[in-house]
């Protein structure tokens, strides 16, 4: 396969890897380390209308624990323990036995969680619903669990589980030096840690609707090195910020750098370009500026998971390719043809291009945008690529045409343009006013 075909594949399969429904939500690190991926389907046998939560979980033990097998980990739904739906998953992987897999719940305050069984959903309204562990495995000292709980929406008073909220509260807790006598879905649990032991998130529960019927292929699974997928670590209220940010990113790559690159076909390129590179490279900081500020400068590289540190290494490019462009110009002026300086301006110049796009479709999946706002998006970044493409072509082309005609001209076909896709550009329009 051509280096040619394998990058768009590369980006589609990246692009239909996101687009699925599954919402998730990670920590990593050296103590809490886990993943849990949800999606949710109408359930077909209730009287009521109801949908089915299938809930994935991937524990890896914390490596700062001597023993491997101690703690448990944790996740509910709503803001606070009481009243919690929770999920908890502890067990030894030497034992040979699966991990745990342990639904529980509480009335009131930090109790000791309760198990559920069918007879506690039927005391709680809700006689269709029902949990059911559909795998527990371990993987490389991993524990990976899946569970149903059918008609799960139909438990009054769990607004978290709701399929139109579109920012539900989510606890997690954890704890890491609890050591178990033995391993029971009853057991005994030890308090999570005070502080670094628990938290919230919120959930899009509205995204994680599927439309297909569920099937053990379609179930979730955490995908891995991604920490949220249209899940965040605050309230969603309004995005005012976030939406600067993708304002801010739109604008420089999706308009303001492609009619950079067209301008170098122009009359008076040079000036055109480099007005239209700085304007461009202006928005595209302000974002990464913004970007930052919203997450942090430690969740930018831990909270979004490929796109923050993918965003931060464009932006810093920028400026190494706007130094290189600079520089470009000074040395064509002199010499009247291209240097290392001239290709490393332009190949650098067509990799932030198409990688900015790929990280703009993935921000705007990673923010919890419905499919169709993305699949809105791809066809703008694919408009905006063939259409770039196509005119830089033609202008290419006519220039061609013109040489042949006139062939008297002064001609330069190998001088390439700033930040150009196009390798065989005409005189620049710059070098031309520098010799005056």
């Amino acid at each position: 396969m051509s280096p040619s075909t394998k990058t768009p594949l590369t980006f589609f399969l990246f692009i239909v890897t996101l687009l699925a429904e599954p919402v998730q939500y990670c920590r990593f690190g050296s103590h809490v380390n886990f993943c849990v991926a949800m999606a949710t389907y109408q359930n077909q046998s209730t009287p009521a209308p109801a949908h089915d939560l299938y809930l994935s979980m991937t524990v890896t033990p914390s490596s700062s624990s001597l023993n491997s097998s101690s703690g448990w980990t944790a996740i509910g739904t709503g803001p606070v323990m009481a009243g919690s739906l929770m999920f908890i998953v502890y067990g030894d992987a030497a034992s040979g036995r699966d991990p745990i897999v342990s639904i529980r719940t509480v009335s009131q305050g930090h109790a000791q969680p309760k198990p559920i069984d069918e007879e506690t959903f039927s005391d709680m309204g809700s006689p269709d619903t029902e949990i059911r562990v559909l795998r527990s495995s371990w993987s490389d000292g991993s524990a990976d669990i899946t569970v149903v709980c059918f008609a799960c929406t139909a438990l009054p008073g769990f607004a978290a589980l709701s399929v139109k909220a579109k920012s539900a509260p989510w606890i997690w807790a954890w704890n890491e030096e609890q050591r178990f006598d033995i391993y029971s879905p009853d057991a005994e649990l030890e308090m999570h840690g005070h502080h670094s032991g628990r938290g919230v998130f919120y959930v899009d529960m509205a995204r994680s609707v599927g439309h297909d019927k569920p099937s053990p292929s379609s179930w979730p699974r955490p995908r891995p090195g991604i920490a949220m997928v249209g899940t965040s670590e605050e309230k969603v209220d309004g995005k005012g910020l976030a939406r600067l940010h993708g304002l801010f990113m739109t604008a420089a790559f999706l308009f303001v750098f492609p009619l950079g690159v067209a301008a170098m076909r122009s009359s008076g390129s040079f000036t055109y370009h480099w007005i239209l590179q700085l304007i461009g490279t202006s928005f595209a900081e302000a974002g990464a500026a913004t970007g930052i500020f919203i997450a942090g400068v430690d969740g930018i590289f831990s909270a979004t998971g490929t796109h923050g540190p993918v965003g931060v290494s464009l932006a810093m490019l920028l400026l190494v390719q706007a130094l290189a462009g600079w520089r470009h110009h000074q040395l064509f002026v002199r010499i009247q043809r291209r240097t290392c300086i001239s290709h490393l301006h332009i190949w650098l110049g067509r990799f932030i291009l198409v990688a900015s796009w790929v990280n703009l479709v993935s921000g705007l999946v990673l923010s919890g945008a419905d499919r169709s706002r993305v699949v809105v998006m791809i066809c703008f970044v694919l408009l905006d690529a063939l259409a770039l493409i196509g005119y830089l072509w033609l202008m290419r082309r006519s220039s061609r045409t013109s040489s042949t005609s006139a062939p008297l001209a002064v001609r330069q076909e190998d001088v390439d343009r700033y930040f150009a896709l196009d390798s065989e550009s005409d005189d620049e329009d710059g070098s031309r006013k520098g010799r005056r």
